[in-house]
């Protein structure tokens, strides 16, 4: 028998949970499934009990006694560990799934394990996009926006794509042809696009982990952007400036600053604490008494407010022109409100703001005024608020779906990401031909006659013509087999527009329905960044700053559509699933997400030699250990790619799911 360890966390410390002796821990081990490519998995156990000895009951803290306040919350998973002969097998968590009770006493704890990936689901949880606190930023201007339309310098960048009009090319129309002065395109048609590496760097940053990826260094994920545009029409919204309320306009007991602050009325009073910016509320009240803080902005803009209450977000307000809104007033025994109070807010006009601390009896203590600040196209630009709306963790599920990428962890918080291929290719050949038992079952592979690689449906008009021209969405792809199966879909969460080539070098984007008029608000969009500046010869595009009204011309710009090119090898790549042309460059190009990351691995599944093995071997704790879920498996000279094995910790049987492997390696 093999010496199984169950450690799970306690407090700061991990303890050693009693294990019955006669318990069996089958732990299910899968990356991606044959028949489910869409989908990753992660470890998994069978359910499994444990006694409800003295031990266990100060883990799980007596959870079967509902009336203790202290007991845990088996709503959420624990960080535990599994050895066997000591050394570590996996990491990840345990679920508490339920107690059985026998004559009034507790008998066991009913318990699952969990790989990591689940824990990093459970992390990210429903965050989106717009939560990322650590998103790149730079101080936005009319003039940094043409700037940034021509330098392929930057991880924000803005693509020539039109939110409002039908742009056109040299064709004399006063309105939308964009070689005119009157049909110039205005720096406000125009949102930004952020590089998509540096989404996962502040993904990383919010929960606290690590990445590692040679893939990211790739040209193909390096100059991958996605589109900021949440909404119809761009309005500049800068970044939340916090309030510095550093002039005393009125109040009783006036103390001037910075001394210290105090405005006091016997033992309640507010402290305007200027070491923190922020306003300190403290003291006690009796009955019939009032204490009333408010916050009052002065501005003929829109704008929103931020307070928070001891550094987290209490309440936010929004509004258009001079308003005051009420952070609190009430009638209250006890101080309830105590704490620290500071004002974030962000205006698209110039504004001021006031906090105002009212008494009992209506008493005004003190009324504070902050700088005027002018935010029109000033400021450090508010990514966040242009964020598309989609979750993290569905964000991320596309970008891994979209290049087959597989997804691990090995030690705490580092993941690993890498294409299938490539993991596979790293794995260990094991000839575990003298472990197996004399049976097995061979069975055929469970395939698909096809496999739908498509983006989210695009309203789009372009879309919309090649739709109706090809019968097929612009960048999908439907892989066909020969297979008696039905048909799979892999759909990415992403919107494929499709760009318009004006002239040679030269293309743009829309965001317009099929009557060139209606403007839409599009599902996610990614785009490819050209990694160099293209020329616009005669007659120039012409661009106008809307803070001056001046226009300037664009004889150069940085093209954003499907394709990436790495010039080092002369070789191009596209995001749409299949052949197509470029419609920068006008030739075609092969070297689809298909071609790239899927063919070699449907190519060998779907082969008619690959067969579905299932076989079981008694292994020693040493490979069990050394066991991954990429090795290639040798059984009598043939190879297999494991679709997934469960391990009996106990007896070290293992049970593979294994597909024939005639990859290239």
């Amino acid at each position: 028998m093999i010496s199984v360890q169950l450690l799970v966390k306690s407090g700061v410390e991990f303890e050693e949970v009693t294990m019955f002796k006669d318990e069996t821990i089958s732990v299910t081990s899968q990356l991606q499934n044959i028949i489910d490519i869409s989908k990753t998995s992660t470890d998994f156990s069978q359910s499994f009990t444990v006694p409800c000895d003295n031990i266990n009951n100060r883990i799980f803290k007596h959870w079967y006694e509902n009336f203790l306040d202290n007991s845990i919350n088996a709503n959420n998973r624990i960080d535990a560990i599994i050895l066997i002969d000591t050394k570590v097998f996996r990491s990840g968590n345990v679920q508490l799934n339920k107690v059985q009770v026998e004559d009034g006493k507790p008998k066991n704890y009913n318990l699952t394990f969990f790989g990591k990936l689940v824990n990093l689901k459970d992390l990210i949880k429903e965050d989106k996009l717009k939560d990322l606190q650590t998103l790149p930023t730079f101080a936005y201007s009319p003039t940094e926006v043409y700037n940034r339309v021509k330098s392929d310098n930057n991880d924000i960048s803005f693509p020539l794509i039109s939110s409002d009009r039908y742009w056109q090319y040299n064709n004399g129309d006063t309105v939308n042809d964009i070689t005119l002065n009157s049909g110039a395109i205005l720096t406000t048609d125009l949102f930004p696009a952020l590089r998509v590496k540096k989404i996962f760097d502040a993904i990383a940053s919010k929960y606290d982990l690590v990445f590692e990826s040679d893939f990211f260094d790739t040209l193909q994920f390096t100059e991958l952007f996605l589109h900021f545009k949440n909404k119809e029409t761009f309005v500049f919204l800068s970044q939340f400036i916090t309030q510095d309320y550093t002039l005393f306009l009125a109040g009783t007991n006036p103390i001037p600053f910075p001394d210290p602050n105090i405005y006091n009325n016997g033992t309640s009073y507010f402290i305007a604490n200027l070491t923190t910016n922020s306003v300190a509320v403290s003291g006690s009240l009796t009955a019939g008494q009032f204490g009333t803080l408010s916050i009052e902005i002065i501005t003929t803009g829109a704008y929103t407010i931020q307070v928070y209450k001891n550094s987290s977000l209490y309440l936010t307000f929004s509004g258009v022109g001079n308003n005051e809104h009420t952070v609190f007033s009430e009638e209250i025994p006890s101080f309830e409100f105590a704490g620290f109070y500071t004002f974030k807010v962000r205006s698209t006009k110039q504004f001021a703001t006031r906090v105002k601390g009212v008494m009992t009896g209506a008493v005004l203590k003190f009324i504070m005024q902050s700088d005027s600040y002018n935010t029109e196209f000033t400021g450090n630009i508010d990514l966040q608020s242009y964020a598309p709306d989609i979750k993290v963790i569905d964000f991320m599920t596309g970008i891994l779906k979209m290049f087959n990428l597989a997804i691990y962890n090995e030690s705490d918080n580092i993941y690993t990401i890498e294409p299938l291929n490539d993991y596979y290719d790293n794995g260990t050949s094991r000839d575990l031909t003298a472990f197996i038992e004399d049976k097995n079952d061979l069975e055929r592979i469970k395939s698909f006659s096809k496999v739908v690689f498509k983006y989210q449906k695009s309203e789009n008009f372009m879309n919309s013509l090649f739709f109706q021209n090809n019968g097929i969405e612009y960048g999908e792809l439907q892989a066909s087999f020969n297979s008696d199966g039905g048909q799979y879909d892999v759909t990415l969460p992403f919107e494929n527009i499709l760009f318009n080539r004006l002239k040679t070098d030269l293309q743009v984007g829309y965001y317009l329905k099929t009557d060139y008029i209606t403007k839409l608000v599009p599902k996610p969009v990614l785009l490819y960044r050209y990694n160099d500046q293209k020329d616009i010869t005669t007659p120039y595009l012409k661009i106008k700053k809307v803070d001056t009204n001046t226009v300037v011309d664009l004889e150069g710009y940085i093209a954003f559509g499907q394709d990436v090119i790495d010039t080092d090898i002369s070789l191009n790549h596209s995001m749409n699933f299949g052949f197509e042309n470029s419609t920068l460059l006008d030739i075609p190009i092969e070297n689809g997400l298909y071609f790239d990351y899927y063919q070699e691995y449907l190519a060998n599944v779907y082969n008619p030699k690959s067969r579905n093995l299932k076989v079981k071997a008694k292994l020693t704790p040493a490979l069990i250990l050394n066991l991954r879920l990429n090795d290639r498996i040798i059984l009598f000279q043939k190879a297999y790619l494991i679709n997934q094995f469960t391990t009996d910790l106990t007896t070290g049987i293992v049970n593979f799911d294994l597909l024939s492997d005639f990859r290239t390696v």
